[in-house]
């Protein structure tokens, strides 16, 4: 897959999904039953060393509790945890790794609720990384490689992989990346030549597979522990469904009310629960609030400029306010957008460009940060 066809992930509005929060927000962690005491203890201490992005740390834990456990379910969690620190934590070839290894996890899994979890990694681990590389190693193999789609559009992709995560086990992160797809044609239907039915049908199926999320997650908000990975797979569903919600506004504006209350929502859970203390939770922040601003500028117009430079100063305020925290992400992202937008063009550049000339706060932090106007 050639990296241009990749850009499509992120078309239009920054895609949320692409931090590590997508990653969790498909692995919906349920009480760990039938482990012992000192089992869950140490896998516990190995997801708060992972959310607070002490990932070295956090591995060898995981692999250290993977190794010494005797039951099936602690060994599983124990291996999805080290897997999941190693990719974060490591370069591209560790990254590699740590793709063949969660596939080989896969092949060896014994519920469809452990193999839908190991998708929802695979899923935010292309999205997490945006690597040509890391695509293809997903999308390799008998199972796998059978889902990559025919015209190598990277979202059809993901689709695929995200109904067999349905057909495993139903997850709301599985319903709302499906949806991500149509949300993507929306975003990019002047570039695509759609009809306003087009775009309308578009709406139409994000808001069925809404619906569809919001029912499964009315059961797993029933099961999910209060760990820092649970509060982590609350936060990811108020963020991916502000998005979507936004995407159904650009069609039909009275929806921006839902998209705004879930932003918001995600505001104040993290506020409360984190207070931006967690690495791994405020790490994605903001690409909600760019989101959030986007979508202010293009729904509410010149009535909500005053809100949108509101949400850009509170990102530019929380990454300046702990940039180690935000490095491997927000940060990172804008060096590769920079990066993108020199080799192939980007259209992640190009919103941010537009914001920046909406916001001088935002402008004034580009430049800090190596962009040119």
């Amino acid at each position: 897959m050639q990296a241009e066809s990749l850009k499509s992930i992120y078309r239009g509005v920054f895609i949320i999904a692409f931090l590590a929060v997508s990653v969790v927000a498909f692995y919906v962690q349920y009480e760990l039953k039938g482990q012992s005491a000192m089992s869950k203890e140490e896998i516990r201490g190995a997801e708060e060393l992972a959310l607070r992005g002490q990932y070295d740390k956090a591995l060898a834990m995981a692999r250290n509790t993977a190794s010494a456990a005797s039951d099936p379910r602690s060994i599983f969690d124990a291996r999805l945890t080290a897997i999941f620190s190693a990719f974060m934590g490591g370069d591209t070839d560790a990254r590699l790794a740590a793709v063949r290894v969660a596939k080989e996890q896969y092949a060896i899994a014994a519920e469809p609720r452990e193999r839908s979890y190991i998708i929802g990694m695979l899923i935010g681990f292309i999205t997490i990384d945006r690597n040509p590389k890391v695509f293809g190693e997903v999308f390799s193999g008998d199972i796998f490689g059978a889902l990559r789609a025919k015209d190598g559009d990277p979202l059809v992709s993901l689709k695929n992989l995200a109904e067999l995560s349905i057909v495993e086990n139903p997850t709301s992160g599985a319903y709302l990346q499906i949806a991500t797809l149509d949300a993507a044609r929306i975003l990019g239907a002047k570039a695509l030549k759609l009809s306003k039915e087009d775009r309308q049908a578009h709406a139409k199926n994000i808001l069925t597979l809404l619906e569809s999320a919001a029912a499964v997650f009315s059961d797993e908000r029933t099961h999910i522990p209060r760990t820092l990975f649970g509060k982590l797979q609350f936060a990811s569903y108020y963020s991916r469904t502000g998005y979507l919600y936004g995407a159904v506004a650009l069609v039909i504006p009275d929806y921006f009310k839902q998209s705004e209350e879930a932003y918001q929502t995600l505001y104040a859970l993290r506020a409360k629960e984190e207070g931006g203390k967690q690495g791994l939770i405020s790490s994605w922040v903001p690409h909600a609030y760019l989101n959030h601003a986007l979508y202010l500028d293009s729904v509410g117009g010149v009535s909500r400029r005053g809100d949108m430079q509101e949400v850009l100063s509170s990102l530019v305020g929380l990454v300046q306010a702990d940039r180690a925290v935000h490095e491997k992400s927000f940060l990172g992202f804008l060096r590769n957008a920079k990066e993108m937008e020199a080799k192939y063009g980007s259209y992640d550049a190009k919103n941010l460009r537009h914001l920046a000339t909406l916001s001088p706060e935002l402008k004034d932090f580009l430049v800090q940060e190596g962009w040119i106007f």
